[in-house]
């Protein structure tokens, strides 16, 4: 695929908020049972598992831990259950030096997932249970740790504390990264306060119903007045719309043990890349880094097992002959 818009300067977006927090994360966590099959079963079929493994995973939290890996001085915030499974991703957070320091627990289990990876085809179906009461309590105040920050990302988990941590953030002039992916009730009140919106191709598809992921991020751009919005495309890739341009980055051809996260991998490694960008950095560039994290995380079972370092990361960016995904074969980014 043919790279367009090189010239899109990195200084495009939003300046960087103060810091010293260079990314506070607000959304979902979760503990994710992966359960690897070795073809999807027909109806009523019995398959042997290949494998079975419990996981800290979620959106959020997953992305947090891509941006730790990346060196980046991190924060979560949301809500734990009360259960093993909230003490179990707290522990996990906390062990990859993440500050959960501004979360809550909640007297209720932990979200939690069912996932079904499909050996031969390389695909994941994800089943998930989450309890009302692990939203942000509406009489619980912004931390002022937001204010603080360089860059929060949230997601559509729940709306109500996400638009609470978005106008804090704004307040504060820290710009707003949201991955999104559900057109959850009350979603245009988010999307009208964030600067950069991550989605996947299939949701800005179906959110707009447009016939072309281009003509959808322009509609997405043209509504809610996002700085930018980019999509990710499975295999091929991601495509950007910012300033009037379109900015395309294929992904690159790796061996996949397990896509699940990825999409999480891609955001942490773009709001890296958009941390540490030097002068004269291009909106490609934060593509193609976003793209090369998480194809690395596909190496590995899990949401979070398989997420790099920034030396990891850099090793592909600038690989001799490493091919770039066409859409075809086994490969894994931003959008699996």
């Amino acid at each position: 695929m043919q790279k367009k818009g090189e010239s899109q300067r990195i200084l495009a977006l939003p300046p960087l908020g103060p810091g010293p927090i260079e990314v506070v994360g607000f959304g979902e966590n979760s503990v994710d049972v992966l359960a690897t099959l070795p073809q999807w079963p027909a109806p009523d079929d019995k398959v042997e598992l290949i494998d079975s493994s419990t996981l800290p995973g979620g959106q959020i939290a997953s992305a947090m831990v891509a941006c730790a890996r990346l060196g980046c001085i991190t924060r979560y915030l949301g809500v734990f259950g009360n259960d093993e499974n909230g003490r179990r991703i707290e522990r996990a957070l906390g062990n990859e030096g993440i500050d959960t320091s501004g979360c809550v627990r909640a007297a209720a289990p932990n979200r939690s997932a069912l996932v079904l990876v499909d050996g031969a085809a390389y695909t994941r179906t994800v089943l998930w249970s989450r309890h009302k009461a692990l939203d942000w309590p509406s009489s619980r105040p912004a931390p002022e740790s937001i204010a603080q920050a360089r860059v929060l990302m949230v997601d559509a988990t729940d709306i109500d504390g996400a638009v609470l941590m978005v106008r804090h953030a704004r307040s504060a002039g820290v710009p707003v990264l949201a991955d999104v992916d559900t057109a959850a009730p009350g979603l245009e009140r988010l999307l009208s306060l964030v600067d950069v919106l991550a989605i996947p191709a299939g949701f800005a598809l179906k959110y707009t119903g447009e016939s072309s992921v281009t003509a959808a991020m322009q509609s997405i751009h043209k509504r809610f007045r996002t700085t930018a919005v980019v999509a990710t495309l499975g295999a091929q890739g991601a495509v950007a719309w910012a300033a009037g341009e379109l900015v395309e980055s294929p992904g690159f051809v790796v061996p996949v043990a397990d896509s699940t996260g990825a999409g999480d991998a891609f955001r942490g490694g773009f709001i890296a890349a958009w941390i540490a960008a030097p002068a004269g950095a291009t909106l490609g560039d934060l593509l193609t880094f976003a793209n090369a994290t998480a194809a690395r995380s596909c190496r590995a079972v899990g949401a979070q097992t398989g997420l790099p370092t920034q030396a990891e990361v850099m090793s592909l960016v600038t690989e001799t002959g490493v091919r770039r995904s066409n859409g075809h074969g086994s490969s894994c980014n931003g959008g699996c």
